[in-house]
């Protein structure tokens, strides 16, 4: 953010599938990085769907939800076993 309370280092993210309903994109995929949180460093782990939209200028995002993937368990994506594939 711009205040400096999030500072994020490099994003790994993989898209895990896309669904294409007409002039419609679903892209599910997952993220990992560490972000610096008021200084302190922080895991993030989301898994998260990405809605794009076809037109006349091409592909745009219309809504991206992130949903945190709760520390311990794995998401069904590349970093469900410890590394990428």
């Amino acid at each position: 953010m711009g205040d400096g309370t999030f500072d994020y280092g490099p994003i790994e993210y993989c898209v895990t599938s896309v669904t294409v309903i007409g002039d419609v994109a679903l892209s599910f995929g997952e993220m990992r990085t560490v972000a610096q949180v008021r200084g302190r460093p922080k895991s993030i782990h989301n898994v998260g769907l990405s809605v794009w939209v076809a037109g006349g200028e091409g592909w745009r995002l219309a809504a991206y939800q992130p949903t945190a993937v709760p520390a311990g368990l794995t998401a069904p994506g590349i970093f469900s076993e410890g590394g990428r594939r």
